[in-house]
């Protein structure tokens, strides 16, 4: 039995996917921040947890006892979520409840919350405070505060999606709303038909992180563009945004592709540096894309497609996916294969879809494996192989994608690919309700 892959939802206002950049000047700053003192505890001290007296306390990088033994447990977060970006966070426990300390052994939060209970995501742990969710940052800070029924990541780290009173809306870190009414319309999962796997649903296209453009090197050999590019980091990671912004724009002038990329960034966010402005992102986009910065040409085609700052077009928004996944933009990849599957900006082509999900899923990209696992499932553009498409869920559901762990519950459950594993297929089902996917939910239920 086969199954929809992708079908397009109509527009609904305050919950569509949130429009976030390639090359965000928040991942530079941060990926600055990261690389000046070492980017992992292997590579610079870290404050560790030490046991005394059946209690626990913090010493600090030199061995200095900075909290004195207090806790009932504490433990290094990225023990318990190897995948996750919290190296040097540390989880204690007091009566029942858990805090924070950060990788210089302060403590940030004092036990008074509980683990939220969904797989933390993009380096962010679900808590709650008297049934309240929140997010804890890997520094320990709360993120979102604890006013809300429940929250989600998405692929902007400084922006969240949070639901209360049965209603969703989207935030900042600051807690300012944040306005996406214009946002593209946004694709859903067909009804799930029986007993083959859930389709996967498909994100509108959207930009994402990608390898950050860090400051340029060699101070000698920098050109004029490559220093206005710096000084606007500098700016940037100061706070300084409008001067960021106006640095952003001068390298931009001076031929730094990435430079025009950064720029369209800050002016497609509302407090980056200015008022928000689409049009100028959308042109600064396609600066950058004419200089063949490939996450600049990723950017582009969500506006093109979402028909953001100017006239819808989707025949150059496929393009333009075609040459960021060529420049090995793995989301550029993964809505490539969108375009193509459904026939978007061109004629439908599942053989080039199959491909286009393969290279996104080469780069991780998990909702790109699920798909292409789907696309072997039915076989689509290619051979059947369930084996395959099998592992391929496996791959979505270690990346947390919720549908691919409901498809590997249904494959495990009915033998598909593979034995028959009832109890791991109801983990599977476990694994995607707590990540948000309620078919899931409804499959552990049943099992």
């Amino acid at each position: 039995m086969t199954f929809a892959l992708l079908r397009l939802r109509c527009a609904f206002a305050g919950a569509a996917l949130a429009l976030t950049a390639l090359t965000t000047p928040a991942a530079l700053a941060q990926a600055a921040a990261a690389n000046s003192q070492g980017q992992t505890c292997a590579q610079r001290p870290c404050a560790q947890p030490f046991q005394e007296g059946g209690l626990y306390g913090i010493k600090d990088a030199q061995g200095n006892v900075v909290i004195a033994p207090r806790y009932t447990k504490a433990y290094r977060a990225k023990d318990s979520f190897p995948d996750q970006p919290v190296d040097g966070l540390i989880i204690v426990e007091r009566d029942g409840k858990v805090g924070f300390v950060n990788s210089r052994g302060v403590e940030t939060i004092a036990p008074s919350l509980s683990l939220g209970g969904a797989a933390p995501k993009n380096g962010f742990i679900f808590v709650k405070r008297d049934g309240r969710a929140c997010l804890v940052d890997a520094d320990g800070v709360l993120a979102v505060k604890c006013e809300y029924d429940n929250i989600f990541t998405t692929s902007n780290p400084n922006q969240f999606m949070v639901m209360a009173g049965g209603r969703s809306s989207y935030i900042t870190r600051s807690g300012q709303a944040v306005d996406y009414s214009q946002s593209a319309p946004r694709p859903t999962p067909a009804a799930q038909p029986a007993p083959a796997p859930a389709p996967v649903p498909v994100s509108a296209p959207r930009p994402t992180a990608a390898p950050p453009a860090a400051l340029a090197q060699g101070a000698a050999a920098k050109s004029p563009a490559e220093q206005a590019f710096d000084a606007a980091m500098v700016a940037y990671q100061a706070g300084r945004l409008p001067a960021a912004r106006a640095g952003f724009e001068s390298a931009c002038n001076l031929g730094s592709a990435r430079g025009c990329t950064n720029l369209g960034v800050m002016m497609m966010q509302d407090g980056q540096g200015g008022v928000r402005d689409n049009v100028a992102a959308r042109a600064a986009f396609a600066k950058a894309c004419d200089g063949n910065h490939a996450d600049g040409c990723f950017n582009l085609g969500v506006f093109l497609a979402n028909g953001l700052g100017g006239a819808k077009d989707e025949v150059r928004a496929l393009a333009l996916y075609a040459k960021a996944c060529d420049g090995n933009v793995a989301k550029g990849c993964y809505n490539l294969g969108l375009f193509l599957a459904n026939g978007l900006g061109g004629a439908k082509d599942e053989v080039r879809a199959r491909a286009a999900y393969t290279k996104a899923c080469d780069g991780n990209d998990a909702a790109g494996c699920a798909n292409l696992g789907a696309m072997m499932h039915n076989g689509l553009g290619g051979v059947k192989d369930e084996v395959r498409a099998r592992a391929l869920f496996t791959k979505a559901c270690d990346g947390n994608f919720a549908e691919g762990c409901n498809n590997l519950g249904v494959m495990m459950r009915d033998g598909r690919g593979g034995s028959v594993d009832r109890a791991q297929a109801k983990a599977m089902f476990e694994k995607g309700c707590k990540l948000g996917y309620q078919p899931a939910c409804d499959s552990a239920a049943k099992l």
